[in-house]
């Protein structure tokens, strides 16, 4: 997992030319006029698309850990401050994969990292993920948009897969 700031997304343009992509694009987005809800977008490059979302945090309670097979989610968080889970994958146990949507979730223990406006992370396959996760001192739900860049792996990536 990588967690910066997008003012500092150049200094990651070197693990390949599909994450420089992504972070290109959540650099150049804009999504303020988004409507309630989530949006698919396919990016001009193959094997890129982006999920942009304004909607509400969920508690913490009862949340999973959420993995990809085949690709990498690249977050961004624009408005709305909220925590990130992660695990890493030999901490959790793994519920069934399904392979038609790519994903698998988990259960077990892990760490919460505050997901501030501007910030961005990276997750790999082996890194479980569950954001936009109320934070304990807030009053109710955090009103919150976001992109995550959906960035598909191939035969010549260097990320590691699950089992």
């Amino acid at each position: 997992m990588i967690v910066d700031y997008l003012s500092n997304a150049h200094n990651y343009y070197g693990l390949g030319p599909r994450i420089e992509t992504a972070l290109q694009y959540l650099q150049d987005d804009d999504i303020d006029d988004l409507e309630e809800g989530s949006f698919v977008f396919d990016l001009e490059q193959q094997g890129l698309r982006a999920v942009r979302s304004n909607f509400e945090s969920r508690p913490i309670a009862g949340a999973k850990y959420e993995f990809h097979r085949r690709s990498i989610d690249v977050q961004h968080f624009i408005e709305g401050e909220t925590l990130c889970g992660w695990a890493h994958i030999s901490q959790l146990k793994l519920e069934e994969y399904h392979e038609e949507e790519d994903y698998v979730f988990g259960t077990g223990e892990g760490d919460l990292i505050r997901a501030r406006p501007g910030t961005f992370f990276i997750f790999g396959p082996h890194d479980g993920h569950m954001a936009n996760l109320q934070p304990p001192e807030a009053p109710g739900p955090v009103r919150m948009k976001k992109c995550t860049v959906k960035v598909e792996l191939d035969d010549s990536s260097d990320y590691c897969r699950l089992p």
